[in-house]
């Protein structure tokens, strides 16, 4: 029972895209967004930025993603890297 405890919780954590306040170019808050890794996907980043700017409409920024990094914890796994640069409507 503790060993499905523990795998609801990682699936849990996994499951949360994260994000960082960032200037952007013209002096402006944005959010940087990862969503990286395989248990993650497009939608978790949008989700995440809707998350953020609650009912504000937002503007994506900058999209980027890699679908050949390497994971340093999983060497011979190959990863997508992730991340979404937004700034939300005022």
């Amino acid at each position: 029972m503790r060993y499905i405890s523990l795998l609801l919780f990682v699936s849990v954590i996994n499951a949360c895209a994260t994000s960082s306040e960032v200037n952007t170019a013209e002096g402006k808050a944005g959010h940087t967004i990862y969503c990286s890794g395989s248990a993650y996907s497009w939608e978790t980043c949008y989700n995440k930025a809707s998350e953020i700017c609650g009912m504000k409409e937002y503007d994506v920024l900058q999209k980027y993603e890699d679908e050949g990094a390497f994971a340093a914890y999983q060497s011979a796994e190959e990863l997508p890297d992730r991340r979404l640069i937004i700034q939300c409507k005022e």
